[in-house]
């Protein structure tokens, strides 16, 4: 009877092995990040990352980059998200250099954390009783 157990036991263990590998496999596998057609000469605009997890830690620590091409040089650009029920939400600006160039960053200042949590969380900041910021989830995330 023991090692009828021992061998039941080591099955298990191969699939458990097999299932983790091919789920790290999957999660870590990303796109790389995108890049500026150059060869088009009208207005362009990338994001990276391409998409994001609105979970508040990940969204709270990821860089999100706006970029783009084929805009009047000495504008501005504002980016908007737009979801479902007319929600707008702008979280990046930037100005447009001489060339025709632009980058937008929300990344690690306390604007950008702010930015990310009431437009793109839509949630609400709050105080502990030691005085800590703390997000506070209310709402739905912008699909």
């Amino acid at each position: 009877m023991w090692p009828r157990k021992g061998v039941c036991f080591w099955k298990w263990m191969v699939w458990v092995c097999l299932i983790s590998i091919g789920l790290f496999t999957f999660w870590g596998c990303s796109n790389p990040p995108r890049q500026l057609d150059r060869s088009v000469s009208g207005p362009q605009v990338v994001v990276n990352p391409e998409t994001i997890r609105l979970g508040v830690a990940r969204l709270m620590a990821t860089k999100i980059v706006f970029e783009g091409s084929g805009f009047k040089p000495g504008d501005s650009m504002f980016i908007t998200l737009i979801g479902p029920d007319e929600t707008k939400a702008i979280v990046a600006e930037g100005p447009i250099n001489p060339d025709g160039t632009f980058r937008a960053e929300v990344g690690d200042s306390s604007a950008a954390k702010l930015t990310k949590a009431m437009e793109i969380l839509r949630a609400d900041i709050a105080f502990n009783e030691k005085f800590e910021s703390v997000i506070v989830i209310s709402r739905p995330p912008i699909p």
